[in-house]
C-alpha cells in the first residue's frame, strides 16, 4: 500500500467498517437515508 492509501485507511477506518469491507460484499445497506446498492442503478442521472 502507498501512502496515500494508509492515510485513506486510517482516516476512515474509525467509523466502523473499511470502504473494502462495506463495498467488496456486494451487499447493500442504509445509512442516514443514503441507500448504497453496490452495482445496481436503474435510472439516469437526469431523473434525480
Amino acid at each position: 500500500m502507498n501512502n496515500l492509501e494508509n492515510d485513506v485507511n486510517n482516516l476512515y477506518s474509525r467509523d466502523g467498517m473499511s470502504a473494502e469491507e462495506l463495498f467488496g460484499k456486494g451487499d447493500g445497506m442504509t445509512y442516514n437515508d443514503f441507500l448504497i446498492l453496490p452495482g445496481y442503478i436503474d435510472f439516469t442521472a437526469e431523473e434525480v
